[in-house]
């Protein structure tokens, strides 16, 4: 690049998205606006002038992310025929679809304090397993399908420093169809270290469970499934959004809190585990009839949308418009 290029759109559908073949990447030092290399070393890489941060873009032959980068951001590698890399020390966020249908990716070094990997970073690519290790106290989130689709992947962990998972991240996985033949009736969960990613819904028909030993729900975690009553304990510390979407046969609720957290007064809502957003309305289940909530900070239309006659509220923090469109 040359140095009339003074803006590119990075993200999704950025100029070096898909291109599988190219090796290279080099911009002319006295570019203004972007470089390739810091120190007088090509990264083959794309980063904002002396703001080394974030990697915007990069490309087969991307193989080490330097220590001065701390995001590999979203798309950066998306569609490129990179193979392995190796993450800098001080890198604490890998973004949406970095490496999304990296399909001969087959090597990761991490050595960095990961807090975020991203919605669909490594889907789409041929790595076995990821170095959770290094990041085992530092991760926070993981995002939604963030290494589905991949036949090889077979090292699904949730590390004890997570507090979000987002909806099936191990789906389509060598992992994910070896767990799906163990699973019953019974016990119809995907399960990760004490976090249920997923359910399979046919198994779940008419079950009445309680969610005893688990530790969090992913988002959309029980999507679709056709339980009849669920019970989400105190030790179910973590609940995802839209955990209930499309459970349209659930009948009875007893949880000891909504929303992500037992202090959460943001998300205290059914609407919240039952759609995509709080103010969800008639993607609430109808035929839910019978709530119990044991504590928490319950929000202004909790209970909208549903059909409640029973509602046993706890010692739970209540506010006006608790009840409103209550049928």
């Amino acid at each position: 690049l040359g140095t009339s290029v003074k803006s590119i759109a990075f993200g999704e559908g950025n100029p070096f998205q898909n291109l599988k073949s190219l090796e290279s990447i080099q911009i002319d030092p006295n570019n203004t606006a972007y470089e390739s290399s810091i120190n007088n070393i090509s990264y083959n890489a794309v980063f904002k002038k002396d703001k080394y941060s974030e990697l915007l873009a990069g490309c087969k032959g991307t193989s080490t992310i330097p220590d001065d980068v701390t995001k590999i951001g979203d798309y950066a590698f998306a569609g490129t025929d990179i193979a392995n890399v190796k993450l800098g020390s001080n890198i604490t966020q890998i973004g949406d679809y970095a490496f999304y249908k990296c399909d001969s990716l087959v090597g990761v070094e991490c050595q960095g304090k990961l807090t975020r990997i991203g919605a669909h970073a490594f889907d789409g690519t041929k790595i076995e397993s990821f170095p959770f290790e290094s990041s085992s106290k530092s991760l926070k989130t993981i995002g939604a399908s963030a290494f589905a689709n991949n036949e090889n992947f077979n090292g699904a962990k949730i590390p004890d420093s997570v507090t979000a998972v987002g909806e099936n991240p191990f789906e389509g996985t060598a992992w994910y169809t070896n767990t799906k033949n163990s699973l019953t009736n019974t016990n119809p969960f995907y399960v990760v270290d004490n976090w249920i990613v997923a359910v399979d819904t046919a198994l779940s028909n008419g079950g009445n469970y309680t969610l005893s030993g688990y530790k969090g729900i992913a988002d959309y975690g029980l999507k679709s499934s056709t339980l009849k009553t669920l019970t989400i304990p105190e030790n179910v510390q973590y609940i995802g959004l839209g955990i209930l979407r499309g459970c349209k046969e659930i009948t009875k609720l007893d949880a000891y809190f909504l929303g992500e957290t037992k202090n959460d007064k943001s998300n205290a809502t059914l609407g919240y585990l039952f759609g995509d957003t709080l103010n969800t309305g008639s993607m609430t289940s109808a035929s839910l009839t019978d709530v119990t909530i044991r504590t928490g900070n319950l929000n202004v239309g909790a209970f909208d949308g549903t059909s409640v006659a029973v509602l046993d509220l706890g010692n739970t923090k209540m506010v006006k418009g608790l009840l409103t469109n209550v049928t």
